[in-house]
């Protein structure tokens, strides 16, 4: 029981320094060649992973399975315990709302630059989570230059949007709008 695995210590070691290894030379990496190599080196990568996390996974599974026969039929019958809600699973559902709000009245059309504005605060809120900044690690996704990355592009793009007429040309909008000049006209006794 207190034996220790120095083959599989070495094989982490190991596993660590071709991580280290990995992001040096794709830092540096240019032509197709050495893409390719990376690819290998990512596929070696990978194979040491699942040795190492594979008996920790398989004995997991007996872990789990040895819990459930302490469990009565009636706690079997029962189903998984809830878990309790975290202030991430809020914050995510709030995400998820704030986008399908935001983004179903930019489609439609409706209430737009107010839905732009909203939409460029939302991306700045994501911009600031993981900011394209020297010394803050790089998130994943697009490549990005200094102090620009696609948040930043799209929340400018909202902004314009929010700046510009575009909700009296189309959508939601657009109607109202064309129904109040409609209604102004007429009111002013102009027959169109």
């Amino acid at each position: 029981q207190g034996t220790i695995d120095y083959k599989r210590i070495g094989k982490i070691e190991l596993y660590k320094s071709l991580i280290e290894k990995y992001e040096k030379q794709l830092a540096t990496a240019q032509t197709d060649f050495e893409f390719e190599h990376l690819k290998k080196l990512e596929q070696d990568i990978q194979q040491l992973h699942s040795e190492l996390v594979g008996p920790i996974k398989a004995l997991e599974k007996e872990l789990v399975e040895e819990a459930r026969k302490l469990l009565t039929d009636e706690q079997r019958a029962r189903g998984p315990a809830p878990m309790p809600e975290l202030p991430v699973d809020r914050i995510n559902w709030q995400t998820i709302w704030a986008l399908l709000v935001i983004g179903g009245l930019l489609i439609a059309g409706l209430l737009t630059p107010l839905a732009a504005v909203a939409g460029a605060g939302l991306l700045t809120l994501f911009y600031l989570a993981m900011p394209p900044w020297p010394g803050v690690p790089e998130p994943p996704g697009p490549e990005h230059a200094f102090i620009v990355n696609k948040n930043f592009i799209e929340a400018v793009a909202l902004l314009a949007i929010a700046a510009m007429p575009t909700g009296r040309w189309f959508g939601i909008d657009g109607i109202v709008h064309a129904l109040w000049k409609l209604r102004r006209l007429r009111k002013q006794g102009i027959e169109v």
